[in-house]
């Protein structure tokens, strides 16, 4: 729900939390089924595909595959390759071979690589951070597409929890990093602050706007897809390059 998304990027994870799953009982109630959204275009060759099942080829061939001893091991001896699992690198590649699965629109194998991947982030979730929530925002998505509503609330209920304890209230979960990014294109202290107020503030303009709607509007318009605005980080990116580049 694009309502429900908006909450998101102003940080209001109840509000989100409770606007998507009303969504999916309507849903559900309904005996809706999904829309239908065209494959992405995205990997069409499926070249990035290949290299990612590559590289987690690789990396369980490393720990599992051969001779080699997997730390902790009290038996190992000088001169013995030794290798010590990374849970979090692990976990990466199979958030993002579900991501490519669900471009495919394989949604199926999607979530068996987002289920991995949380399993894999909850062996040391204080390093992993915000990336559980990502994945479980991910696999709510896929559940939908699926026609699992429920499983999809539940999945989108513990990514704003996830998102409200590790990014903390009224902050947008997406611009994490966005700060970095801006530092690392030169930009001083005051311009950040105003760029990201200025992002910040579209979007929340836009949810009061919405708030004010809904006061007048029926129940049924709850799951109106409203016409927001929401931020695009990859956009940002995009016209810090052009503006360096210029420069």
């Amino acid at each position: 729900s694009s309502l429900s998304d908006t909450y998101l990027q102003v940080g209001k994870y109840d509000m989100a939390k409770a606007k998507y799953r009303k969504t999916m009982i309507w849903y559900n109630d309904y005996n809706l089924d999904p829309p239908d959204d065209e494959v992405l275009l995205i990997d069409v060759e499926g070249t990035l595909l290949e290299e990612t099942e590559k590289a987690l080829e690789d990396y369980n061939s490393m720990l599992y595959g051969g001779q080699e001893i997997l730390i902790p091991n009290n038996n190992a001896k000088p001169g013995d390759q030794i290798y010590e699992a990374d849970f979090i690198y692990e976990a990466g590649l199979h958030s993002n071979l579900g991501a490519l699965r669900m471009a495919r629109n394989e949604v199926h194998l999607a979530i068996n690589h987002f289920a991995e991947a949380i399993e894999l982030y909850n062996r040391n979730p204080m390093e992993a951070g915000k990336a559980i929530g990502d994945v479980k925002l991910s696999l709510a998505t896929a559940y939908f597409k699926q026609g699992d509503y429920e499983l999809s609330s539940d999945a989108y209920s513990d990514a704003m929890e996830i998102y409200a304890e590790v990014v903390g209230e009224g902050k947008n979960p997406m611009m994490e990093g966005l700060e970095s990014l801006l530092q690392e294109h030169g930009l001083d202290a005051e311009t950040i602050q105003l760029l990201t107020n200025s992002i910040g503030g579209g979007v929340i303009g836009n949810v009061h706007g919405i708030e004010e709607n809904s006061k007048e509007s029926s129940k049924d318009d709850d799951f109106r897809s409203s016409e927001t605005i929401l931020l695009d980080l990859d956009a940002v990116k995009a016209s810090l390059q052009n503006v360096t580049a210029k420069e």
